[in-house]
């Protein structure tokens, strides 16, 4: 990323909404799974290397996964959050957090439709029509 500007460095819990929230756009490497949030028009990249996660995502792609993903996907991570005018990259790693941990809420709102919670950091991206990508640090 161009000039860009460290937003977080940190642990944080992971709250994961929305159904379609992930597009999955890069599974060439087994230790990163590479997402946009809702889709690639958003510019809001998450680089998974937790290991559970990207199991429960191959597992998704082989038809062999019988839980929740975003069960598994919403552990704790250690966030590394970059950002420039136009976009947002997140990695995650493994991490550990507690209740006093920021939050990362992302997902996608649609038809404005979002739950309300205090943020401390957000940042949304028109998808088209009423889809919008988001990714958002939480108070705990």
């Amino acid at each position: 990323m161009e000039h860009e500007n460290q937003i977080f460095h940190g642990n944080a819990r992971i709250y994961l909404q929305g159904k379609g929230a992930l597009q999955l756009v890069d599974k060439s490497n087994s230790h990163c799974y590479t997402y946009f949030i809702g889709s690639v028009e958003s510019a809001i990249m998450v680089k998974d290397f937790r290991q559970e996660p990207i199991q429960a995502a191959r597992a998704i792609i082989d038809g062999e996964f019988g839980r929740e993903f975003a069960d598994v996907f919403n552990q704790p991570a250690e966030l590394k959050i970059v950002g420039c005018e136009d976009s947002i990259e997140i990695e995650m790693r493994a991490g550990d957090a507690v209740e006093t941990s920021p939050i990362l809420w992302i997902g996608v709102i649609d038809n404005k439709k979002m739950p309300v919670h205090r943020t401390t950091w957000e940042f949304l991206n028109a998808i088209h029509g009423e889809i919008v990508a988001f990714a958002a640090l939480v108070k705990a």
